[in-house]
């Protein structure tokens, strides 16, 4: 894979202008957006924008109170969050809709904290024997590479070996929990 080092002063200050993230909103191949909320950003907005009673209210007051701006009341997946994104950056341009990007990304994160509905490493639960399966399965596995190695077993038998190993160490994991 190629690197590119900008080493003159001209150089640097080309790859500033082009490579900032805000410059790169669209795809240079078709022009569509190629930034846009998923995951935990997009849960926190749907948390958001879900049918609380007390958010209907406020909004009610606040589309009473700016006539002019337009309301879009419906479900959004990412097909229409990208023609949403598009129409951002027709209107306002890629300055701007690189920041409204990034308060939509913070809101919908804050969003997902609040609700919490993110996982961290911490949320999971594992069982207290898995370093040892994983242990057992990898020496099972480097002596089936030793067998390959020598010629002792054939690569589609090794493969075979290898997938039945760690299926059955799978297996005896979520026995265990």
């Amino acid at each position: 894979m190629a690197v590119h080092v900008p080493l003159s002063l001209e150089a640097q200050a080309d790859a500033r202008l082009l490579m900032f993230s805000h410059m790169n909103l669209l795809s240079p191949t078709i022009g569509d957006p190629i930034s846009a909320p998923t995951q935990d950003m997009l849960s926190g907005l749907y948390v958001l924008t879900s049918g609380n009673r007390r958010a209907q209210l406020n909004m009610e007051v606040l589309m009473a109170e700016r006539p002019t701006q337009v309301f879009h009341n419906k479900v959004i997946d990412g097909t229409t969050m990208k023609r949403l994104i598009s129409r951002f950056i027709d209107h306002y341009g890629i300055g701007y809709t690189s920041h409204i990007l990034d308060q939509v990304k913070t809101l919908g994160f804050r969003q997902a904290t609040a609700a919490s509905i993110s996982l961290g490493i911490d949320d999971l639960l594992t069982i207290s024997s898995k370093r040892w399966l994983v242990q057992d399965a990898e020496q099972q596995s480097f002596i089936l590479k030793k067998h390959h190695h020598y010629g002792n077993a054939h690569a589609v038998e090794k493969l075979r070996q290898s997938i039945e190993i760690w299926h059955l160490h799978i297996l005896m994991s979520e026995h265990k929990a």
